[in-house]
């Protein structure tokens, strides 16, 4: 996954939660994010960070992969906001949107296996 506007990796392994049982358990009771993974949240237009230990990083996505919306460094057992625009959301290791100096209004790549 890749910010094209600014031309930086957000991630080279991309977990995808396509289905409605891997949307709602997302990334619940897992022990960290590794800092090159991000979690592909689609459609998704909020979320939260209930049964998690660990902070994150999220994006949130329109129809054309422009960030509508930022969260940084979100903690365990928070509720984000509901991004009524957003169809998409990115979850990413904390401190990646300041390390890829990522903003709102910046577009994001979505590299899937085998292409886009």
């Amino acid at each position: 996954m890749k910010n094209t506007t600014n031309n930086t990796v957000l991630a080279e392994n991309l977990i995808e939660a396509n289905s409605f049982f891997k949307r709602f358990k997302g990334l619940m009771f897992t022990k960290n994010l590794p800092p090159q993974s991000a979690l592909y949240i689609k459609p998704c237009k909020g979320i939260h960070t209930y049964f998690m230990n660990y902070n994150i990083d999220v994006l949130y996505l329109d129809n054309n992969n422009k960030i509508l919306s930022i969260d940084e460094n979100m903690e365990p057992r928070k509720v984000g906001k509901f991004r009524k625009k957003a169809v998409t959301v990115i979850e990413l290791s904390s401190g990646r949107i300041r390390e890829t100096k990522t903003q709102i209004g910046q577009v994001v790549e979505i590299i899937k296996e085998g292409g886009v």
